[in-house]
């Protein structure tokens, strides 16, 4: 019966290609038509998905490709390959099906279908979130919701305003993860879905529950609960009575919150969901240790680790592992509280470094999708206006660029404090030393994003921009010393050069203009080189932006840093035609920020403006 079956469907799609009409398909009721074809084709596929046949579904797939492939028909392979990438989901390979999603992608790029693409990019961002790599996730969610409110399908705009506040949750920024939150809560209530409402709630709950508002989350667990007990699953009332269960641990109702975990564990048993299991018995294990019922604690540790053994999470582990480390210190049992933390850190360091590899695929990936943005966009001019376009292309990447930041601070820092924990004694000084330079710098970044909101008359996009290229100088310093012994000085010949080259790239000019560096001086300390790199950058932004705006037909850059008798001298010429004012005389934050800056290094510096703009820099 189930041969017969498909023998009918795929001579539904032969005679269906045989009989359209090449060029109606890309009229706009041709196209409608395809559509609705592709979904009738596909949707045996997602029945037999729905029912948990991946197998059969998958056989049936193998059937339609190649009459996809071979009548080209691009909308049919899109959905086909979408469909693998689902059944790899299901069936735990999140990382193949990302594969899957991803030419599935490529292929909607080609038919200029958002709504598509949106949903690719969601579901990419869903296999993200289930390997526990939450900025992968966060990053393709992002990416998602621009494409999904142009096709103004609302029900796909709830599914990933919801994705993304969870998201936010899982990186412990509860405030915006409300914010979406309370976007999807909303439309699922108007659109009178109540079981995604009542998790909605649950998941506004945790938001509040992770900004201290416990009162407030245990009210939204109460009106989830309320719908789920009438039409919810065992399995969604299970996660909703833990996050209830850790809402009273954190008010100290330890026998109320036993109660409600004992119950989830229950139901997630009635539900044939073992593995999730382990999440509430490590959270019993920790109630357990907070009232100080050592045995109770290590039975509920090790009925967690059992399960992690047959269903591995690696943080889920890594929470094990941290409690059974606390419950030996609190026993007295400081050896095997140590051996416990070695094992934890090792952990750790696995899941970083291939939240690293991650981070650089992602990298790699949006590259890609930048560049088949950029021909889309160069296909499409007489669908949008050249503001519109330029206007959305920026906020994308300052969007993705802050991200971009955000992942390379926090990863070098947590980089640098893995490694030195496994150096000696002299290491470890040097790293408490360097904490304290991190935790400076990353304040001194605080102050310039503070001092310039204070700057009334500059847009955000502005703001944005002028942010990131400081954050990239700052940070250009910790990458050169994460990749040399010597933490204490800085090589200003690379660093600079390396400055230099990534300012021209921003601004279109690194393939035509002429550089000349002449950096002559021995490496400088960490903190006079911070504000040296930071003065430089703000320099060469500024030349730059005149460069790329009075579109000077041959741009020139000379750089040097010399020693000189009573100290160093750095001086930054480029050929931009003069301006009404110099940059000493200005008014704006650059401008405040290089004197701020020459303060601290004790320093002076001028800038002259004769057949160009010259800065010059000595410092002690």
């Amino acid at each position: 019966m189930k041969f017969i079956q498909r023998i009918i469907l795929i001579t539904t799609i032969v005679l269906t290609s045989c009989i359209s009409d090449e060029n109606d398909q890309y009229s706009h009721n041709g196209r409608i038509a395809r559509i609705e074809q592709t979904k009738n084709l596909l949707k045996p596929v997602l029945n037999l998905i729905d029912f948990a046949k991946l197998n059969e579904a998958k056989a049936l797939l193998d059937s339609l490709r190649p009459i996809a492939e071979a009548n080209q028909d691009t909308l049919l392979l899109s959905g086909i390959l979408n469909n693998y990438g689902l059944v790899l989901f299901r069936s735990g390979q999140t990382s193949k099906s990302i594969t899957f999603y991803q030419e599935s992608l490529e292929l909607d790029r080609l038919i200029k279908d958002s709504t598509q693409i949106g949903i690719k990019l969601k579901n990419i961002g869903i296999s993200y979130r289930q390997g526990t790599n939450y900025q992968s996730a966060l990053a393709y969610f992002l990416r998602a919701l621009p494409y999904i409110i142009s096709s103004k399908n609302d029900i796909e705009e709830a599914s990933v305003n919801n994705s993304i506040g969870n998201i936010y949750n899982d990186l412990d920024q509860h405030d915006k993860g409300y914010s979406y939150l309370m976007k999807s809560q909303k439309a699922w209530f108007n659109l009178g879905d109540s079981i995604r409402n009542s998790k909605a709630l649950s998941n506004l709950g945790n938001s509040l529950l992770g900004m201290d508002r416990t009162d407030e989350a245990i009210e939204y667990y109460n009106r989830s609960l309320a719908i789920k007990r009438v039409s919810g699953t065992k399995l969604s009332n299970a996660i909703t009575e833990n996050n209830l269960g850790e809402a009273f641990v954190k008010k100290g109702l330890y026998s109320e919150a036993e109660k409600i975990f004992l119950k989830s564990i229950n139901l997630r048993n009635e539900a044939g969901q073992a593995s999730g299991i382990a999440i509430v018995a490590n959270n019993l294990a920790e109630l357990n240790i907070n009232r100080g019922q050592f045995r109770k604690a290590q039975f509920w540790l090790d009925s967690a680790k059992s399960i992690l053994d047959q269903y591995p999470v690696p943080s889920r582990h890594l929470e094990n592992l941290r409690l059974q480390k606390t419950l030996f210190a609190a026993v007295g049992n400081y050896s095997k509280a140590y051996q416990t933390d070695l094992r934890y850190d090792n952990l750790k360091e696995i899941i970083f470094e291939k939240e690293i590899r991650d981070v650089q695929k992602q990298q790699y990936e949006y590259d890609i999708d930048q560049e088949e943005k950029a021909k889309e966009l160069a296909q499409s001019k007489f669908e949008a206006s050249e503001v519109d376009r330029k206007a959305q292309s920026f906020k994308s990447q300052v969007l993705t660029y802050a991200i971009i930041a955000s992942l390379i601070i926090v990863i070098v820092v947590s980089y640098l404090a893995l490694k030195l924990r496994k150096q000696n004694r002299h290491i470890e000084n040097l790293m408490r030393e360097l904490h304290h330079r991190v935790k400076n710098h990353l304040g001194m970044i605080s102050g310039m994003f503070g001092a310039q909101t204070e700057q009334g008359n500059v847009s955000s996009a502005d703001l944005l921009e002028e942010a990131k290229t400081r954050v990239e100088a700052v940070n250009g310093i910790h990458r050169r010393l994460y990749r040399q012994d010597e933490y204490e000085f800085v090589n200003m010949q690379e660093y600079l050069t390396e400055l230099v080259d990534n300012s021209a790239l921003v601004f279109g000019l690194y393939h035509n203009i002429q550089k000349e560096l002449n950096i002559d001086t021995e490496p400088l300390e960490i903190d006079k080189a911070i504000s040296v790199g930071l003065i430089a950058n703000e320099v060469l932004t500024n030349g730059f932006k005149r460069l790329h705006l009075q579109k000077t037909e041959a741009p020139y850059l000379k750089i040097a840093l010399e020693k000189v008798v009573k100290g160093y001298r750095m001086v930054i010429f480029n050929n931009a035609k003069e301006v009404e004012e110099p940059i000493s005389e200005s008014t704006g934050f650059g401008s405040e920020l290089i004197r701020r800056l020459t303060a601290n290094l004790h320093g002076e510096s001028k800038t002259t403006q004769q057949n160009g703009f010259q800065f010059e820099l000595t410092f002690p």
